[in-house]
This record gives structure tokens, C-alpha cells and sequence, in this order.
């Protein structure tokens, strides 16, 4: 904010600022939800110390990955329904969300989520080789978009490095905490301790800051993006002939 302020950078340099300044923002709530300050639980913890309840924090990581790619694909319903394609957005995003939010739900105990579930895999098995010809591709490609559930499998399970990246953060805190103690035992020690403290956390702050941009611009831009976005345009030839009248035949 400070930076902002004084020096009001502009274009690139402001937008990364800005999503810099509301990460740490994010951060400090998240800190106060989950008791970690500096690698200590200096104060109780709003919700649960994920060093003691990992797998709590993993499943809400989960959780996020669900909602998020469940929105891209709402999106994408969206953008067919939009462009008149309403029985397409059924058959790509609907079925799909049945099963993104059925299974889950019925492994927690929700009984009428199984046939939610169970509407999603007997719909995309008939309608996702719906524009093959034949019935027997119309067949093999639902098997096929079937078994490409395990790609959203795959994208739900990446957000498990959110988990990672947390419990990292924590614990690379405490290693440098207790470093720090250890040789401020003595008189002599404590100006080494302190060093310790001061370089450790920075380094600490610094590596996760960029730990935290590069894995959230991934889920972004692969996980989240990949379900709606469309590239439009024309593509970016530098060096390239533009042969509207004649045509280059290789000598290869």
C-alpha cells in the first residue's frame, strides 16, 4: 500500500502491486483463521491450526478446487446457452457438474446425491459421442468422455498444492524459530539469533510470496480458464510471409 501510494507505479508494475497488496491482505486473514504467525501460534487461531488437523486442510483445499472449476464450468454453460447451444451446455457442463458435486456429496453421506451422481455418468455416456458418426462411435465416444472425468480428477487434486503451500510456510517459520532459540541461549548468541530471525522470515516471506503467485496463476490459467476460455484473433507471426498472391513451394 505504501508502495502504491508514494510511488504510483503504472501499466504491469501497478497490476502486480495490486495483487500483491490484496494477497497480503488474503494473508493475514487466512493467519488469523488458521493461528499461524511467524511459524508460532501467538494468538488461538480463529478456526484450526492445520499443523494438527492436515487432512482438514487438505479437504478444504479440495473444496475450493470443486467450487472453482465448477464456476469455469458454469461459465462455459453460459457462453453456449448465449450463442444458442442449450442442449450442448446440458450435455458438456451439466452432467458434468452432476458428478463434480454428486460423488462428493454422497461419499459425505447425502443419500439422493448418488442418483445425481449417477444422472451425470448415464448422460455423458450418451450424449458425449453425440457427434460421431455411427452408433458404434457414438458409443466408444462415450466411454471415452467417461473416462475423461479423470482429467477433472486430476485439476480437483492439483489444488492440494494450496495444502503444501501452507504447511510449508509453517514449518520452514518454525525450523527458523528454532534455530533462532537454540543459539540464543547464551549472551554471544543472541545477536546471531536475531540475525537468523530477520533473514529466515524474510526469506521465508519472500519465497512463499513468489511460491503463492506462480501456483495461483497456475490454477488460473489451467485449471480454471482451460473450462470456458476461447482464444480469438489472429495469431502472432513476427518473421512470417504473408503470401495473399502467391504461393512458396519447398524445395525440400
Amino acid at each position: 500500500l505504501f508502495f502504491l501510494k508514494k510511488v504510483r507505479p503504472r501499466g504491469m508494475m501497478g497490476a502486480i502491486t495490486t495483487i500483491v497488496l490484496f494477497g497480503g491482505v488474503s494473508t493475514v486473514i487466512w493467519g488469523a483463521l488458521f493461528g499461524g504467525w511467524f511459524g508460532e501460534e501467538l494468538l488461538p487461531a480463529l478456526w484450526f491450526v492445520p499443523m494438527n488437523e492436515p487432512i482438514m486442510m487438505m479437504g478444504i483445499c479440495l473444496v475450493f478446487g470443486v467450487i472453482q472449476i465448477s464456476v469455469g464450468l458454469m461459465a462455459k454453460g453460459f457462453m453456449l446457452i448465449r450463442d444458442g447451444h442449450a442442449f450442448d451446455a446440458l450435455c458438456d457442463v451439466a452432467f458434468l457438474l452432476c458428478i463434480l458435486w454428486g460423488l462428493p456429496l454422497a461419499v459425505l453421506g447425502i443419500p439422493f446425491m448418488s442418483y445425481v451422481a449417477i444422472v451425470g455418468v448415464v448422460g455423458i455416456l450418451l450424449t458425449a459421442g453425440r457427434e460421431k458418426p455411427g452408433i458404434l462411435k457414438k458409443i466408444m465416444g462415450g466411454f471415452s468422455g467417461l473416462y475423461g472425468l479423470m482429467n477433472y480428477v486430476s485439476d480437483i487434486l492439483s489444488y492440494t498444492r494450496l495444502f503444501g503451500l501452507g504447511l510449508a510456510t509453517g514449518v520452514i517459520g518454525m525450523v527458523f524459530n528454532t534455530i533462532a532459540t537454540m543459539l540464543m541461549g547464551s549472551v554471544i548468541g543472541i545477536p546471531f539469533g536475531i540475525a537468523i530471525l530477520i533473514a529466515g522470515h524474510g526469506f521465508n516471506l519472500a519465497i512463499n510470496a513468489l511460491g503463492a503467485y506462480v501456483h495461483s496463476c497456475r490454477l488460473q490459467y489451467i485449471e480454471f480458464y482451460s473450462k470456458f476460455f476461447e482464444g480469438n484473433g489472429r495469431a502472432f507471426v513476427p518473421y512470417g510471409y504473408r503470401t495473399k498472391y502467391i504461393q512458396l513451394k519447398s524445395e525440400a
